[in-house]
């Protein structure tokens, strides 16, 4: 299987679990309401701006549709910080 074709397996596997459509994201994301169809059905992938659009509307990442691998983040930080100012405020 190409990438290709694995992007938009996994986009269309994520459009199932959400229970809608390529339509319906389309819409979502400000396109022409057959822009995944038209490219899913060229076997093309969409530009760097659509492609966040789309994983937005589908609630991951545009490395998860390219790669199928999550991205780790590394929130430490962030929570030692909300520690720190939960601290001050009590």
């Amino acid at each position: 299987m190409s990438e290709i074709e694995s992007f938009w397996e996994r986009l269309n596997s994520l459009i199932k679990k959400m229970n809608t459509t390529q339509n319906a994201i389309s819409v979502q994301c400000g396109f022409n309401p057959r822009r995944l169809q038209n490219l899913s059905a060229g076997n093309r992938l969409p530009d760097c701006f659509e492609a966040v659009a789309i994983a937005k509307a589908l609630h991951t990442t545009v490395e998860y549709l390219v790669t199928g691998e999550q991205v780790k983040q590394d929130n430490s930080e962030s929570i030692e910080l909300l520690k720190k100012v939960i601290e001050k405020l009590s």
